[in-house]
């Protein structure tokens, strides 16, 4: 039996199997339960995108400390949107920030099961973060992101010969 087993997916069953012919002093297993669904920041840079707790089919794991960067090129505000939304309520927070650190303006901080409304930034970054606790969790969520920009606004008059103009 190897000494460090590592079985991902969530779930493992433990089947003890005898021939009966004598008896022996047992056997002990340790284990610890890892959350890999999100560590650490990550950024985010596409014009649209759905960000989620990263659980999938089971519920999301413990001590959860996540952060997604939304900044998009060129994005004047950001629009979020909730798809669905499950934390373990007044305990497991996802809190979104106008801006790259958890200092600029808080835009909301929603725990429970009642889907948040969509948010519209205004800024050009978004910090969303994603916490748990050690103890009891839900089925977690999923949010769309858009960014928003201006493609071109109001009239440049051009009067050399040749110039080049950029959106």
């Amino acid at each position: 039996v190897p000494a460090t087993l590592a079985i991902p997916g969530g779930f493992a069953t433990i089947l003890r199997t005898t021939n009966g012919s004598a008896q022996m002093g047992g056997w002990s297993l340790r284990y610890r339960a890892e959350s890999p669904q999100c560590r650490g920041l990550q950024t985010r840079t596409a014009l649209a995108d759905t960000i989620t707790d990263g659980s999938g089919a089971v519920n999301y794991g413990p001590n959860s400390d996540c952060r997604w960067l939304i900044q998009p090129t060129r994005a004047q505000n950001i629009v979020l949107e909730f798809l669905s939304f499950a934390t373990q309520n007044d305990t497991d927070f996802v809190s979104i920030y106008a801006g790259r650190t958890a200092a600029e303006p808080l835009l909301g901080r929603f725990s429970g099961t009642d889907l948040p409304s969509m948010l519209n930034s205004r800024s050009s970054e978004v910090l969303l973060v994603f916490t748990s606790d050690a103890f009891q969790h839900a089925a977690g969520w999923n949010l769309r992101y858009t960014a928003e920009y201006a493609r071109c606004s109001g009239l440049k008059m051009r009067t050399l010969a040749s110039d080049t103009i950029t959106d």
